[in-house]
């Protein structure tokens, strides 16, 4: 990966095949996309990419035999799809298993082991995809006043100072603080991690 993509930015979703084909065969992290959001998303956006390059619809691409045989590039060299990224993660970063060398998996989950010291390479893929955590409640007859105190209450809490900069050291992208806010053991202003491919800005579309 650092050979191919020196500036941690992977190109397309057809050159990370072929460089897992050359250097993680057998070995390439992918959750299982009927559990996971993560996987979900990232075989949807394999396949978008495959659809336009071959001049196709999303809905006639998926009638076509050859994405499919496409896309077995990554599931053929992928050893077992488990239902969470956090748990690729941590099997490669403590050394419990050898089934995968690189894996798609969320960036807090990267940065929150690389707080711990753990060598990692983060690279970005070919489209970013934020997964948004929303807080929200429905408003019901019967709901007594406390309750809806309550929910507010929670939500200010939310947004206050202090768990916008827990949820910075912990690797997530807040919405109420910048991520170059100067706070000690800020994930994305951290030199080292920057060196290993971690980036506040600049992702791809």
């Amino acid at each position: 990966l650092a050979h191919r993509f020196p500036d941690h930015l992977i190109s397309s979703w057809s050159a990370l095949a072929a460089a897992i084909s050359d250097g993680a065969p057998g070995h390439f992290g992918l959750t299982d996309p009927r559990k996971s959001g993560a996987g979900a998303v990232s075989l949807f956006s394999m396949a978008k990419e495959w659809a336009t390059d071959h001049g196709q619809t999303p809905r006639q691409a998926v009638h076509n035999p050859a994405l499919w045989a496409w896309l077995a590039r990554f599931e053929k060299n992928a050893p077992g799809n488990p239902p969470q990224t956090e748990a690729m993660v941590k099997d490669m970063v403590l050394g419990t298993t050898d089934r995968y060398w690189w894996s798609i998996a969320y960036e807090s989950d990267a940065l929150n082991w690389m707080t711990q010291g753990k060598p990692l390479e983060i690279y970005y893929l070919p489209h970013t995809s934020y997964a948004d955590h929303p807080y929200c409640y429905v408003d019901r007859v019967g709901v007594p006043p406390e309750a809806m105190q309550a929910r507010v209450s929670f939500e200010k809490y939310l947004r206050s100072d202090t768990v916008q900069k827990s949820l910075l050291l912990h690797g997530f992208r807040p919405t109420e603080i910048g991520l170059d806010t100067p706070i000690t053991g800020n994930t994305f202003t951290n030199p080292v991690f920057r060196k290993h491919g971690a980036r506040a800005t600049n992702l791809p579309p």
